[in-house]
């Protein structure tokens, strides 16, 4: 989105299976969490956490974390069947409900109070899960969690301007915790908790204008309606301010919240102004530009855009 690709080079990993080995990891808190996936970072080949933002106190960050493993070679009876794409298929119901009308019944949880039971019954259901020990799953119904529920986004609202933001802010190692308690803090000040936290460890990358930094990131999906829009984009404001204040950045795919002012803040000065003035000596006549680059980078500093503005509708998405 902020640059032109000239050359991609990608490395694969051999596999020897269609199925990778999971298990489920119950914590307490956001500190447990934390914990047990820096220790597994370059162990384990997957690991993600689902974090219940409404826990408060000395539960607040509590989850789930899933790590998941390749086969080894030989572990599979039958990697003939399971590296075929007809294993990779999903199942084609959920209870015995067709899984395109589940969400439908998701409707009828989504709210404050239905997403809190949710999280809670969830939460019990983890500790379950680590007790039964590794299980299996196929790639795809490991990686593709929400392809179990096609169209789940409508569980949120069907009405234009409605539906869901998905918030991500990326933190240092060094001051992930405190910024992570700090945004679900605000977020139960606010009134705007968090109906769904994911937890992912990162290393950083050497390109200019990124978000990867050696740390961590949550990505925090809010609810949307014509009622609570003006102050969601406020308290998502001061969820900016947090991120920037020990050190965050933040991720252009889910950049609808972001300013200018909060964009150009979280890079580093000398960093921006080289890489403007590359653009400006490789494109003076800005031929390659996004909707993206005119909001966020052509945009007034208090966040006004001379370029199309993404509608909450389309974040929905």
């Amino acid at each position: 989105m902020l640059g032109i690709i000239t050359r991609v080079k990608t490395r694969t990993t051999r596999i020897h299976s269609g199925d990778v080995k999971v298990k489920g990891i119950s914590c307490h808190d956001l500190g447990e969490m934390m914990e047990y996936m820096d220790a597994h970072t370059g162990v384990a080949d997957y690991l993600v956490g689902w974090v219940d933002a409404f826990a408060r106190d000395e539960s607040l960050g509590r989850g789930l974390i899933h790590h998941a493993d390749y086969l080894e070679e030989g572990e599979d009876d039958d990697p003939g069947r399971t590296l075929t794409l007809t294993h990779q298929d999903l199942p084609t119901s959920i209870l015995g409900v067709p899984k395109g009308e589940v969400w439908r019944a998701l409707r009828l949880f989504n709210h404050d109070a239905g997403m809190r039971l949710m999280n809670a019954v969830k939460q019990v259901a983890g500790r379950m899960e680590e007790w039964k020990g590794y299980y299996r799953q196929s790639h795809a119904a490991f990686n593709f969690l929400l392809d179990y529920v096609p169209d789940w986004k409508y569980a949120y609202s069907r009405r234009a301007g409605e539906g869901l933001i998905q918030y991500q802010a990326f933190l240092p190692k060094e001051r992930a915790h405190e910024g992570f308690r700090r945004l679900f803090e605000e977020g139960h000040r606010s009134g705007h908790v968090p109906f769904l936290g994911v937890l992912k460890r990162h290393r950083p990358d050497p390109f200019w204008m990124t978000h990867a930094l050696d740390g961590w990131s949550m990505a925090m999906d809010l609810k949307v309606s014509a009622a609570n829009r003006e102050s969601l984009w406020a308290t998502c404001r001061r969820f900016s301010e947090i991120c920037l204040d020990v050190g965050g950045r933040f991720y252009f795919a889910k950049d609808l919240v972001i300013s200018p002012d909060v964009a150009r803040r979280s890079f580093p000065a000398d960093r921006l102004e080289a890489f403007l003035a590359l653009k400006a000596e490789v494109d003076p006549d800005g031929l390659f530009s996004t909707d993206l680059w005119r909001r966020v980078f052509e945009g007034d500093p208090d966040g006004t855009s001379h370029g199309p503005v993404t509608g909450p509708e389309r974040a929905s998405a």
